[in-house]
């Protein structure tokens, strides 16, 4: 019959299309997985380093009392969030000071875009919002959170340094995760442009 390849043809077609659809559900159930799997070992990672970080500054914070004695202690906080942080892939981090001072200090990202010259001590303009609102939340215990920020997703650490509560000083750690969203749009990028082409193609 004339028609029967044509027919044959758009019934492949569809089959594909749903195979194609059902490869996107079973990738998004594992990306959601692999996701969950890699947020968790990223909290672990996080609440380490600060741990390491908060250990290593609390002597240094003995002495300090004011503006001036933060200035001069700022760069043995860098130092110290440096020398931790380089064993930590992709962490970045620092110290945020209680009421008094009220401001970060300490910021480090040696696996990253860190040159170890003397810069703004904030973290990075996205992050720092959400940074320092769960920052000023731990000085009783510590916080941990993932939180959507521009195109990736944002895993936090926050403890407090010293066993006194309320701590007067805090460290901080994150890590930018990159997005189910992002990474469905990667994998669906070649289904979209394959059903374009068959919505402009016309049907025998």
């Amino acid at each position: 019959m004339p028609g029967a390849w044509p027919t044959r043809w758009q019934i492949a077609l569809v089959i594909a299309l749903f195979l194609e659809s059902l490869a996107t559900v079973l990738f998004n159930s594992f990306q959601t997985l692999l996701l969950g799997q890699t947020e968790f070992k990223t909290r672990d990672r996080l609440r380490e380093a600060c741990l390491r970080m908060a250990q290593a500054a609390e002597p240094e914070f003995a002495s300090m009392e004011t503006e001036a004695d933060l200035r001069a202690l700022n760069e043995k906080l860098r130092a110290i969030s440096r020398r931790v942080l380089a064993d930590y892939q992709g962490v970045e981090g620092g110290f945020y000071l209680d009421a008094r001072f009220d401001r970060f200090a300490g910021h480090s990202f040696p696996t990253g875009s860190d040159s170890g010259a003397p810069r703004d001590d904030n973290p990075p303009p996205k992050e720092t919002e959400p940074i320092l609102k769960q920052s000023r939340n731990s000085f009783w215990e510590d916080q941990d959170s993932v939180q959507p920020v521009g195109p990736s997703r944002v895993a936090i650490v926050t403890q407090p340094v010293g066993s006194n509560r309320p701590a007067r000083q805090v460290t901080w750690t994150m890590f930018r995760l990159i997005s189910p969203e992002t990474l469905q749009a990667k994998f669906a990028g070649t289904k979209y442009q394959q059903v374009w082409l068959l919505a402009g193609s016309p049907w025998p």
